[in-house]
Parts: structure tokens; sequence; C-alpha cells
């Protein structure tokens, strides 16, 4: 119960309007004012960016959709034209080296020519003494009938240990005089060899 209204039988208080400005530190009552009133509520601040980012809205993104929906059907149609497939790598089947038309193979193997043995044709008088052995300078005859095939086979033997330069000079023994002789050779594939008491001798 208010003291003030009690005071006075329940009337009004004449110093309820005053009290306020004669006690400073006394409440005041709101008044509200006019039904509905009070204060206006203030509009809240504009939302900013963030920063260093960007706010897209939805044209923007319908927008990009639309590029990339193009560069993709562009891309497409590019495969589709070119046929897609890689380039070729051309191979050269096993077995088929230095077959090709045009230029050298590089894989290809070298090729060597087998020699072909020459046949050689004794002059007219000679007499085939032996043959010792294959290859060069393996055969003997004898050119004249002074000259004897023992003494052929030892000129042929002194032709094979001196090398295969010529002209040169050879000496051999001969197994029926038992006398050594010196032997002039000249010549390439058929080597004839004169010396002696007018020896004749063919190596081959």
């Amino acid at each position: 119960m208010d003291p003030d209204s009690t005071q006075f039988g329940g009337g009004s208080n004449p110093w309820a309007s005053t009290r306020g400005a004669q006690y400073p530190g006394a409440a005041v009552p709101f008044d509200p004012g006019p039904v509905g009133g009070g204060p206006i509520p203030s509009a809240p601040p504009p939302q900013r960016p963030p920063p260093g980012g960007v706010t897209l809205n939805r044209n923007h993104i319908l927008l990009i959709g639309g590029v990339v929906a193009v560069v993709i059907v562009a891309i497409l149609g590019v495969v589709m034209v070119t046929g897609g497939d890689e380039p070729a790598i051309a191979t050269t089947p096993a077995g088929s080296a230095g077959q090709s038309g045009s230029g050298t193979d590089e894989w290809a193997q070298p090729t060597y020519e087998t020699p072909v043995p020459v046949r050689i044709v004794l002059p007219p008088g000679a007499v085939v003494c032996s043959e010792s052995g294959s290859g060069r300078f393996a055969a003997a005859a004898r050119g004249n009938d002074v000259t004897s095939c023992p003494f052929a086979d030892a000129v042929r033997d002194a032709v094979r240990s001196t090398g295969e330069s010529f002209p040169r000079t050879v000496t051999a023994y001969s197994p029926v005089t038992h006398k050594t002789y010196s032997m002039r050779c000249t010549g390439d594939d058929l080597i004839t060899c004169r010396g002696g008491n007018d020896a004749v001798v063919y190596v081959y």
C-alpha cells in the first residue's frame, strides 16, 4: 500500500508529481506513452562481404555454369571430329630389318661376303707335287724336269713361313741334292720361284 495514498484518505497525492523534482534520487514512474508506442527499433546494419572474398548471387552462378557447359561441348566436338585416336607408331616386324625401300635401316645387321676361292691355273708343263693343309699357299708344283717335288715342297714351306709379301727371296733345302738354294719368288695368288740350278717352283 502506498503511504502517500493512505495518508490523504485514498485520494491522489499532491506531492507525487513533484517527488522527482524535489528528490532527485527517487524513482520516476515509467510512462509507456500511447498504446503501441515505445522506442522504435533501429534497422540492422548492412552486411558486408568478408574481406578478400567475392559474393556470388544466383545470376553469377548461372553465368559461370553456362560458360563451363559451352567449353565442355566444344572439347567434345573437337574429340569427335578428330576421332580421339592416338597417333599410330610405326613398327617393323621381326625379321624385316633392312628391307625398307628408302634409306638405310639402322637396325639392319651387317652382311659379310664370303670370299670366293681363286681358281689357280698352272702354266703348261707344271706338275702338281703335294698339298699341305688348306688356305693360301698350301699346294706346290714343279715347273720343269730339273726340279724335284721334294724340293718344291721345301720351297712351299719356306714361302709360307716368311709371310705373304712378294717379291721376296727364300732359301730351301733339297733332300735330293742335300744342298740349300736361294729362290726368288714373285706373284700374287700364284707364286713363281726361280733359282738354284734352273729350278722352277709354283706355290699356290
